[in-house]
Formats: C-alpha cells, sequence, structure tokens
C-alpha cells in the first residue's frame, strides 16, 4: 500500500511539473479545443459559438438584476450595465449578419470583443463578488473570444497565408509608429496619474502592448496577432478613460481618438480581405485564445467614483 502511494505521489508530481513547464499557448489550445465543443459532444461552428455567447451573457445579466447591490440606479454599476448592453447589440448584429451572410457579422464580433475587455474594467467599479455573474462572464468571454479568433476576416487571412501585400506592411508599421506616439503619451499621463493607483494600473498593462507591438516582427502571423491584440487595449483605453480626471482629460482624449482613427484604417484594410462564407460552418482549431477572467485590476478607484455622477449617463465612444 506505502509502494501504491509513493507511486501516485510521484506520477502526481510528474504531472504537475509538466504543466507547470508548458507554455501558455500550449494550455489555451487545450482550452479552446475543449471550449469548442458544445455539450452534445459536437464540434462548435460559428452559429454554437454565437448561441453560447448570447446564452452566457442572458445568464450574467439574469444573475446580475438578482442582485441588489448590482443595481442599474447605482453610479458605480451604470459603466457595466452600458458595457452589457452594446455587447449584447453588437451580438444581435453578428447574428444578424451571419443570417444575411454579410460583413455585420464580422464586425459585430470585432465591437462585442473590445467591449467585453472594457465590460472587465467596469465590473471592477461595482466591487461585487457575484459569483454568478463572474462565471457567465468568462463563458462570455470565451465564446467572443473564440469566435474572433476562428471566424474573424483575421483569421481568413492567416488561413490564406502568405507574405504581407505592401498595403499590409504599410498598415503594420503605421500602428507601430502610432504606438511609440502612444508610449510617450502614456508617460506623460503616468506622471499626472501616479496618485491614482488603478489608472496606473492599467496605463502600465497599455504600455506593456504597446511595448509588445513595437517589437513583433514584420510577418503574417505578427501582423494577425497584433490585429487581436488591439482589441485588448482599445477595450482597456475606453474602459479607464472613466478614471480620468478634468485636468488631464485633454491628454487622455489623444488616445482615445486614436482608437477612432485606428479603427478607421481598420475598416479600410477589412474590406480588401476576402471572406469564404463556408468558414462560418467549419470548427477551427484555435491556438491564441486567452484564458479570459475577470480580474481585480483596479487596487483603488476613487477618482473613477468622483467622476462617475458626472459622466455615466453620456454615450461611451465607440
Amino acid at each position: 500500500m506505502k509502494r501504491l502511494v509513493s507511486l501516485l505521489l510521484c506520477l502526481s508530481l510528474k504531472i504537475f511539473t509538466v504543466a507547470r513547464a508548458m507554455k501558455p499557448s500550449h494550455t489555451l489550445a487545450a482550452i479552446a479545443k475543449t471550449a469548442q465543443k458544445d455539450p452534445t459532444g459536437q464540434k462548435a461552428d460559428a452559429k454554437i459559438l454565437l448561441d453560447d455567447a448570447n446564452k452566457a451573457l442572458a445568464a450574467m445579466i439574469k444573475a446580475a438584476r438578482a442582485d441588489n447591490d448590482l443595481d442599474p440606479k447605482k453610479a458605480k454599476n451604470k459603466p457595466f450595465w452600458r458595457s452589457t448592453q452594446l455587447i449584447a447589440k453588437n451580438l444581435k448584429m453578428a447574428k444578424t449578419g451571419l443570417t444575411a451572410k454579410s460583413n455585420d457579422f464580422v464586425k459585430g464580433i470585432a465591437e462585442a470583443r473590445q467591449l467585453e475587455e472594457q465590460m472587465k474594467v467596469d465590473w471592477d467599479l461595482t466591487d461585487s463578488k457575484n459569483k454568478q455573474v463572474i462565471e457567465n462572464g468568462k463563458k462570455l468571454g470565451h465564446a467572443i473570444a473564440l469566435l474572433r479568433t476562428d471566424f474573424s476576416k483575421e483569421a481568413a487571412r492567416k488561413e490564406e497565408g502568405g507574405e504581407l501585400t505592401a498595403k499590409e506592411k504599410a498598415e503594420f508599421e503605421k500602428i507601430k509608429s502610432q504606438q511609440k506616439e502612444l508610449l510617450a503619451k502614456i508617460a506623460k499621463l503616468e506622471k499626472t496619474a501616479q496618485k491614482d493607483e488603478a489608472l496606473a494600473k492599467g496605463l502600465g498593462e497599455m504600455k506593456k502592448q504597446a511595448n509588445h507591438i513595437i517589437n513583433e516582427p514584420v510577418t503574417l502571423d505578427a501582423y494577425i496577432a497584433t490585429l487581436y491584440l488591439l482589441d485588448d487595449q482599445i477595450g482597456l483605453i475606453r474602459g479607464y478613460e472613466i478614471y480620468v480626471d478634468k485636468p488631464w482629460r485633454a491628454d487622455y482624449l489623444v488616445p482615445v481618438d486614436w482608437t477612432n482613427s485606428h479603427e478607421t484604417s481598420y475598416c479600410e484594410w477589412d474590406t480588401s480581405v476576402s471572406y469564404d462564407w463556408a468558414l462560418v460552418d467549419t470548427s477551427m482549431t484555435s491556438t491564441r485564445v486567452r484564458a479570459w477572467t475577470f480580474q481585480n485590476r483596479c487596487p483603488t478607484k476613487k477618482s473613477a467614483r468622483k467622476n462617475l455622477t458626472s459622466r455615466t449617463n453620456r454615450s461611451i465612444c465607440l
């Protein structure tokens, strides 16, 4: 019996060591592979994943409405509810686009992905630990992430392969240049936001993303990965806007304005990429899906709450 226990212990230690040694991309690929199956064991196509996203959103909203602490009338909860409404709107657009086989499908998914990242910032403001909301939020984010990485124009372009076109190279260099400008603006904002731990943390994440993009090689895989990473960055920039006090709003509006100019450039690229609608009926193995979670990335929220009263009723920049 002692020998059996020893063997089991050794085996468990080996498994733990292998798991620790695995690269994040390997573990996430495994998560993606599992997530691409519905409860009946069938592989998930675009329709199944879109249904999964809508079901998770509905369950998340139902759980939030049943929680008095998440009352939509409370100022600190308004950004979260606004984000959920916009996600619902874009998922509806995506569903209509999928039925009609129009560009609204890929557009709705791209917008929903950015908004999901923004919603995680807004969630932190609520101070809620509601497990049902968090669990369904994870399911929502995972379904949207799979839709984005497997059924987007980016996925179609990656499947096509080959070298970057001259236009894509020029756009990639433009993105890198814009990220350098963003770093300069972040450096200025970091000095003024030193006393706001939450905003400083958010700026730190944006800074990390910008540096990553700047150092990416000029290849097709890196270009596609950058377009996905910009979803995160745009969501963060819009989410943390609520934390910015009036004296530095002019500085922060530069990154916000950049998100709008990027979307104009992105639309031009998007329309230039051909899309085979047979793709939406196919399940593709994703290797770039992250494990989406509601993170407590906001240690202090004083400035955001101070700004809530005057700004939560205005429309979020899209």
